[in-house]
């Protein structure tokens, strides 16, 4: 499969591997520098790649699949802003002041993509993330 390759270069060798921490893998939807971290094509690729190892059986495939797993855990808390979710986390990355709030629309898909990837690895802190966040829509405050 060539797609994995994208996933194993880092962006400044043209694929879209990116680095949080210096140890967690994060899957650039728009490989930039500094890295702009954006939650909802971060966790469209995890999906993408659970399916093509599900498919191929591809052990490349399900590895990525697991350490962007690993980073979503570290991750998540860092796009809850107590009442909405980030978009990116480009106000961490390139210092552009407030963070980049996610309108309804991608606060809704972020919902059901962290849903999906749950119910492929349920976690704990995964359901207690989707109650906070479900809470957001009636108006509920996080508590962060």
């Amino acid at each position: 499969m060539r797609v994995v390759p994208l996933f194993q270069k880092t962006v400044a060798e043209g694929g879209v591997r990116a680095q949080f921490e210096g140890t967690y893998d994060f899957y650039e939807e728009c490989p930039t520098t500094p890295s702009s971290f954006i939650l909802n094509g971060f966790m469209f690729s995890l999906i993408g790649l659970y399916d093509l190892h599900t498919a191929s059986n591809q052990e490349d495939a399900h590895h990525l699949f697991q350490s962007g797993m690993r980073t979503l855990k570290r991750m998540l808390p860092l796009y809850d802003l107590g009442n909405r979710t980030a978009y990116d986390l480009t106000h961490y990355t390139a210092a552009s002041g407030g963070p980049n709030i996610a309108k309804w629309g991608y606060h809704i898909t972020h919902i059901h993509l962290l849903e999906a990837l749950n119910s492929i690895h349920q976690d704990d802190e995964f359901e207690t993330t989707l109650h906070r966040w479900k809470g957001y829509l009636q108006g509920k405050s996080g508590g962060v």
